[in-house]
C-alpha cells in the first residue's frame, strides 16, 4: 500500500536546519497516522472521536513457519494450506492448533454439503440451494435405504375384492293348516295338512368395486428446504 509521506529514520539529518524541526515533527505524525489507519480509528483530529486506537479489523500476512517456543506467550498466526490462509494458534508449550479450513473453524463444521436444514424464511441463502420445489408435498421418513429415494401418494383408495358364494340350495316346509271337507251326509269334518319345497340351485354370487379416492395428508405445516452446496 503507497503512503502519503515515505516512512525513513535516516530524516532528519544532524545536518538539516534546525528550524525545519516542527515541519519534520508534524510529517512524522502524518506517516504514523497513514499507517495505524489501516486497521484502528485514527484521525487527524481527535476532536469529537470516540474509540480512538481501536480495532476495527486485523490483517495478518503469512508466517512462513510456526513461531518459536515462548513460555510466556502464545501465538496467532497465518499459514497457506492448499493454497488459502488458515489461522493457527501456537501455545507457550509449542502445541499448534489449525483453527480453520476452507471457511469454518476445524471441528465445528456447522453443515457439510447434502446437509439440510428446515427454515421459515425463503430469502436466498448464499451457499445453499432451495429444494423445496424438488420435494414439494414430501414428508420426512427416516429408513436405512437410499437418501432422497421417494415414494408414497397423497391419496388412496380401496377395493372391495371380490366375493363369490358356493351353490346351494334351501329345504322347509310350510305351517301345518286346517282346513274343511264335507262328505256327503257324514256331515262336516276337518283336515290337517303341510307343503314341504326345495329352492332351485342358486348361481355364484360376486361384488366387485373401488372406493374414492380419500386423502392421506395429516395435519400439518409448511417449512422452506434449504440444502447445503
Amino acid at each position: 500500500m503507497a503512503f502519503d509521506k515515505t516512512w525513513t529514520e535516516a530524516s532528519p539529518a544532524g545536518t538539516d536546519n534546525l528550524a525545519s524541526g516542527d515541519d519534520e515533527i508534524r510529517e512524522t505524525r502524518y506517516a504514523l497516522r497513514e499507517r495505524l489507519a489501516i486497521e484502528h480509528k485514527f484521525y487527524a483530529s481527535e476532536v469529537g472521536e470516540t474509540n480512538v486506537g481501536r480495532h476495527f479489523q486485523v490483517g495478518m500476512v503469512v508466517s512462513a513457519a510456526d513461531p518459536g517456543v515462548d513460555a510466556t506467550l502464545g501465538f496467532m498466526y497465518l499459514k497457506t494450506i492448499g493454497g488459502v490462509l488458515e489461522l493457527f494458534y501456537e501455545d507457550s508449550a509449542g502445541n499448534v492448533l489449525q483453527m480453520t479450513s476452507a471457511g469454518s473453524l476445524v471441528g465445528t463444521t456447522a453443515f457439510r454439503t447434502g446437509d439440510f436444514i428446515l427454515c421459515e424464511t425463503t430469502d436466498a441463502r448464499a451457499g445453499w440451494t432451495d429444494m423445496s420445489a424438488t420435494y414439494e408435498d414430501k414428508f420426512i421418513r427416516l429408513s436405512s435405504g437410499t437418501p432422497l429415494d421417494t415414494g408414497g401418494a397423497n391419496t388412496h383408495t380401496h377395493a372391495a375384492g371380490t366375493f363369490a358364494s358356493a351353490n346351494h340350495t334351501h329345504s322347509g316346509t310350510t305351517s301345518t293348516n286346517t282346513g274343511t271337507k264335507y262328505d256327503g251326509d257324514a256331515g262336516n269334518s276337518s283336515i290337517t295338512h303341510s307343503h314341504t319345497f326345495v329352492t332351485s340351485s342358486a348361481g355364484a354370487a360376486t361384488i366387485t368395486g373401488t372406493s374414492a379416492s380419500a386423502n392421506n395428508i395429516p395435519a400439518y405445516v409448511q417449512m422452506v428446504l434449504w440444502r447445503k452446496d
